[in-house]
């Protein structure tokens, strides 16, 4: 897959070397099918993968409360450090000589008129409420916990909750509009990125009226004891909290890499409408919401998802090049239906090893060129070709490029029979005189090899030496 990768980059260097600048119609038309095709095939190939399901799961799991993790924890740390200050700097609000100073600043803290309404907060007309200090009720809101939690699964795909209320508003918030706010135009990690919107939005209104209370406090020129030490103290621990957080779930290069496995995952379901996500759980319900992206490309010419495409396929590389063997194994074995194994000499058809009633099998000794005939089936079946004596070794041959005999090839099937399961058997069919053909889609087979002692990976058919089959 790393060569995939490697060639995926350099054909889009080679469709966009103005990228950035405008898009013109033939670079949309071959970015999409760059989208489409060669970043859907890697994709496809990431999805049933463990480390990849981890990560693109990562925010759904360790953030919304599906599991109980120190992450999670960060997330209701802040969540109560709010209330705390919002609650903190009501109590504050409320002595009187800080609400009678409150009354007299304007919008911009300067001092106004008793009574001049700009520095009261607007309530509806015929309203019972009493009069209060500007921004005082949006700090009384937070106070009392407006919201169903600071993380949404449900924007996993989309932003869609906004500040996710317990009672709902109709109004739109613009920092959740993606054509307002470019970092939710561009795809990855929408979780993470709309529970910092929110935390930001919720600390920004105690902020602004934190400063307010500071300056009705020296308006006032009145010691407010250890209530005023106390909000500090609040208000520290909350911007620790908030740190913390962050520190969690968006810094360093493990935040970055699930960012782009997230990416990746919404591109390809933009593209490719009917692949199976019900492993991410409820949230593919809401698939729908990246429905957008391929006219992003093709229509209006936005350069946001080709951009992000690259830069993730350029971020996962290291997934790619240190996938563990036995993790790869694990993930042909589920997706693909033959897999066989090169220096090792394993076999699995449908994830169960090849040997007939268990037995165990010496592909390395006895029964070698049984093992040459069957992996020469697999690589030929790759380009829908069989196999004859001229595509099998012949150690017996008098001359170098003797190939071995008719009989010789029927004998070797014959052997191969008595060690591989039935099922693997009736894969393998006579194609003429000499000649077999392993009946299984080339896309269903694979065949794994050790590339510089370094890393197992999938190997790609071999060239043919000889036409004759």
């Amino acid at each position: 897959m790393l060569d995939q990768l490697q060639m995926a980059i350099r054909r889009y260097e080679q469709i966009t070397p103005n990228a950035g600048g405008d898009m013109t119609l033939s670079q949309a038309d071959q970015l999409s099918e760059w989208l489409e095709r060669q970043v859907g095939r890697i994709t496809a190939s990431l999805l049933s993968r463990p480390e990849f399901r981890c990560r693109v799961r990562w925010s759904i799991e360790r953030l919304t409360g599906e599991i109980n993790c120190s992450e999670r924890e960060a997330v209701l740390a802040v969540d109560e450090s709010l209330v705390r200050c919002a609650g903190a700097l009501c109590s504050v609000a409320q002595t009187d000589a800080i609400s009678r100073q409150l009354l007299r600043l304007g919008p911009y803290q300067n001092e106004v008129d008793e009574g001049d309404p700009s520095a009261l907060d607007a309530v509806p007309e015929n309203s019972s409420l009493p009069p209060t200090p500007l921004g005082f009720r949006g700090v009384d809101f937070v106070a009392s916990r407006p919201w169903r939690d600071l993380a949404s699964a449900w924007d996993y795909f989309h932003p869609t909750s906004q500040l996710n209320l317990t009672e709902p508003d109709e109004m739109q918030w613009a920092h959740f509009l993606p054509y307002v706010n470019r970092q939710l135009r561009v795809p990855g990690d929408f979780i993470t990125r709309c529970m910092e919107i929110r935390i930001e939005h919720w600390r920004d209104k105690l902020q602004r009226f934190f400063i307010r209370c500071h300056t009705a406090r020296r308006n006032a020129n009145v010691d407010l004891g250890t209530q005023w030490s106390e909000l500090d103290n609040v208000r520290s621990e909350l911007n620790t909290r908030i740190d913390e957080l962050h520190r969690l779930s968006l810094l360093g290069q493990e935040a970055r890499v699930r960012d782009s496995c997230v990416a990746l995952l919404q591109i390809h379901a933009g593209f490719h409408r009917d692949t199976n996500l019900s492993w991410l759980g409820p949230v593919a319900e809401m698939v729908t919401g990246v429905s957008d992206i391929p006219h992003r490309v093709a229509r209006q010419q936005q350069w946001d998802v080709p951009e992000r495409a690259v830069a993730a396929l350029i971020d996962i590389a290291d997934i790619v090049r240190h996938q563990h063997p036995e993790d790869l194994i694990k993930e042909m074995k589920a997706t693909k239906r033959l897999v066989l194994i090169e220096e090792q000499r394993q076999g699995f058809l449908d994830g169960v090893p090849i040997e007939a009633n268990g037995q165990t099998v010496n592909w390395h000794g006895r029964d070698n060129l049984m093992w040459e005939l069957l992996w020469t089936l697999a690589d030929r079946a790759r380009i829908r070709r069989s196999v004859d004596c001229y595509c099998l070794s012949n150690p017996k041959a008098l001359e170098a490029q003797d190939p071995p005999s008719l009989q010789a090839v029927k004998d070797r099937r014959s052997d191969l029979k008595k060690l591989i399961v039935a099922e693997l058997n009736e894969l393998i069919v006579d194609a003429g005189r000499g000649t077999y053909r392993l009946e299984v889609d080339r896309d269903d087979i694979c065949l794994l090899g050790w590339f510089n002692d370094e890393r197992l990976d999938v190997l790609p058919p071999t060239v043919p030496r000889h036409s004759h089959a």
